[in-house]
């Protein structure tokens, strides 16, 4: 009766750990795919970018990637039409938070699960529809939502588009001690505006709301020129490209820096995967081998050998997939993987192997 009991109970994890196998590969295919793309997007685009001179319109450039570097500056004052809230800007955010219920939910058991909720600030409307006790803890809908306003951005001659505007870091908190203590109903207090009662008690529903911006400055700017605008470039791949930086960058550094980060991107999703990869396998061998337990010998040598099964069938399909998907762009990198996750199954089998003996 518990053999049958242990074998039936383990084959629901046992489907989730095939499926999650599945979602994973795809994953891992997803992510090299992705990395390749980018990188060749990359490379497409530094070997055609152009730095120009100065800021001054040079026609010749014209529909080509280039570096353009100096003050970026706006062509009017940035406002908030909702508070009157200005300044001299590139990119004015307002920030909102509503003081709202959260719901902490905790399994106690099997059987049994609690709810706790806590009142907190938090930038974005928290649905107490769901909640278990949905009646007692409302939150009220947001009268007011997070927004960015800019007017026109010009570095030279050059105007800015949108998709290019959108890359500039929003860095700076705006103080607003230079405006009314009270703006519509919210009350002033000098680094936020605060609508309720007392702010050092807040109720639910109470708003919070602070403004921060992008400065004017010099700014390294890498896209593509069309009709005296800068856009993003498109690859041939159908990437959209376009990088800001503070200060005066060469295309160089910038170019670099973007393939370190999109390395970087790769192998922390490609860990991630090889984990979830690792973690469904052995989810599948100790389902299987479960009903195994009451088997003398052959039970307890199964589980002390399931990790590095897993870890052998995760590197071998692992492998197998990023290789897969690099094979078309870059085929001896592709062979190389290959032949390393093999070497590396190979030794951890023979691991496994000695350490089955030693059982």
């Amino acid at each position: 009766m518990g053999l049958f009991y242990r074998r039936r109970s383990s084959m629901p994890a046992g489907l989730i750990g095939f499926l999650f196998i599945f979602i994973s590969s795809i994953g891992l295919w997803l992510n090299e795919g992705r990395s390749v793309n980018q990188s060749d997007a990359l490379h497409e685009m530094q070997a055609e970018i152009q730095t120009l001179p100065d800021t001054k319109y040079h026609p010749d450039f014209q529909n080509k990637p280039v570096l353009v570097q100096g003050k970026v500056s706006a062509t009017a004052t940035v406002i908030d039409p909702e508070f009157k809230i200005s300044t001299k800007a590139l990119v004015l955010k307002r920030t909102v938070e509503m003081f709202q219920w959260k719901e902490i939910v905790k399994s106690e058991s099997k059987h049994e699960t609690s709810y706790r909720y806590k009142k907190q600030w938090f930038s974005e409307p928290i649905d107490s529809s769901n909640f278990h006790e949905s009646e007692a803890h409302y939150n009220p809908p947001f009268s007011y939502l997070n927004e960015s306003f800019s007017n026109t951005v010009m570095i030279g001659d050059y105007r800015l588009s949108k998709e290019v505007l959108d890359k500039i870091a929003i860095s700076r908190n705006l103080g607003l001690s230079s405006f009314p203590n009270k703006i519509n109903d919210a009350i002033n207090h000098k680094s936020f505006l605060f609508i309720g009662k007392d702010i050092n008690v807040p109720s639910i529903g109470d708003v919070k709301i602070s403004y921060q911006y992008a400065p004017e400055g010099e700014y390294s700017i890498a896209a593509k020129l069309e009709n005296k605008s800068l856009f993003d470039y498109t690859s041939s791949n159908q990437r959209s490209l376009s990088f800001v930086r503070n200060g005066i960058v060469s295309s160089t550094r910038i170019f670099n820096s973007e393939q370190a980060n999109n390395t970087s991107l790769t192998w922390t999703l490609r860990v991630f995967g090889l984990m979830v990869m690792f973690f469904s396998f052995l989810t599948v061998l100790r389902s299987f081998t479960a009903f195994l337990d009451y088997i003398p010998i052959i039970g307890p040598l199964l589980n002390g050998v399931s990790s590095v099964v897993a870890g052998v069938l995760t590197l071998i399909l692992g492998s197998l997939v990023i290789a897969l998907a690099w094979f078309s762009a870059r085929p001896i990198l592709s062979i190389s993987i290959l032949l390393i996750g093999g070497v590396i199954a190979f030794l951890l089998a023979k691991f496994g192997k000695k350490r089955k003996q030693a059982l």
